[in-house]
């Protein structure tokens, strides 16, 4: 699995959490209508560049984390992907998230 750095004080103490700390997350981003374009843009293509299904319904290429981790039968990732190739594309993914938000 790969890992991105992230900080965080998840109650009013101002302590950081450590990784023996149970920490249930949820993320939001803030950003502008053409950064939302851009990252749509961006992340759409890394998906197809990747090999990755698309949805029957919208068209759209679809990126689940947990079962990218774990599925071997490309059902919800790229078949024959390595664990290196993983982590770059999970990588990549992070990259576009903090490049298209403010907040």
């Amino acid at each position: 699995m790969s890992q991105d750095e992230l900080i965080a004080f998840v109650d009013a103490s101002g302590k950081e959490t450590t990784s023996n700390d149970s920490v249930l997350a949820v993320c939001g981003c803030i950003s502008t209508p053409s950064f939302w374009e851009d990252f749509n843009s961006e992340w759409q293509s890394l998906l197809k560049r990747n090999n990755f299904k698309s949805d029957e319904k919208s068209g759209k290429h679809v990126f689940h984390t947990a079962p990218f981790w774990s599925d071997s039968t490309g059902e919800f990732s790229p078949k024959n992907v390595t664990n290196t190739k993983k982590q770059q594309i999970y990588h990549d993914l992070v990259s576009i998230i903090k490049r298209n938000v403010l907040y």
